[in-house]
């Protein structure tokens, strides 16, 4: 079993990314060590999060234990851990209007999320 050092007092939230921070970059899996010391932490009244570039639904679940927060879209939504949202700061429609005309412009795809939907290209219109 893991011993916390007495700094936690101090510390009210930690991030984690995923890939090569909580799992394995070869085995793609979260250690029982990492699961211990999470909870752990959040024995020693530590909130810890997920912190992520990608949407909502590709943020894994991790078995025995179960994040505060989770942030995606590299942290313009975040959730807490029933899914209510925390914060919500999308793109300006303009931006999109302007973003999907560039893309369709030079013919390259765009990826289009939303925190329930991911379309492999995207609309026409917003």
């Amino acid at each position: 079993m893991m011993k916390a050092e007495k700094h936690t007092d101090e510390i009210r939230m930690i991030f984690f990314d995923i890939d090569g921070t909580l799992i394995d970059m070869n085995t793609k899996v979260i250690s029982p060590r990492t699961v211990e010391a999470l909870c752990l932490l959040q024995k020693e009244g530590v909130r810890i999060a997920i912190c992520r570039g990608r949407s909502p639904m590709q943020i894994p679940k991790f078995e025995g234990v179960e994040f505060d927060a989770l942030l995606s879209f590299n942290g313009s939504y975040a959730t807490d851990r029933d899914g209510q949202v925390i914060c919500s700061s999308p793109l300006d429609p303009d931006d999109v209007e302007t973003i999907l005309a560039n893309t369709q412009a030079i013919g390259r795809p765009l990826r289009w999320r939303q925190p329930k939907k991911l379309w492999p290209t995207a609309p026409t219109r917003i």
